[in-house]
């Protein structure tokens, strides 16, 4: 799935989406790093992808940088999305 991803990537390196996915598939894998990566270059490269700033959230935590996933889960509440809210109310003070 990875390898899939990473195909799409080098024929359309500016596809945000197989970016967030290919982190999305990193992080079931706990590399929490590389998946933080591939969310940072999908944010660049659509600043309002809101999955991505949730997700990058998701493995900072798994990281233990609180802090960094409380503000990328701020960011995505302030674009609207709702569920990022749980997470802030969770971990977040």
């Amino acid at each position: 799935m990875i390898e899939d991803f990473t195909e799409a990537i080098e024929i359309n390196p500016k596809y945000a989406n197989a970016y967030n996915n290919r982190g999305a598939a990193k992080i079931s894998l706990s590399d929490f790093k590389g998946a933080i990566e591939d969310f940072t270059k999908a944010i660049e490269i659509n600043p309002k992808f809101v999955n991505a700033y949730f997700s990058r959230g998701i493995a900072k935590n798994s990281l233990n940088d609180q802090n960094g996933a409380c503000i990328d889960w701020t960011t995505a509440s302030q674009l609207c999305f709702s569920p990022a809210d749980n997470w802030i109310k969770k971990y977040c003070k």
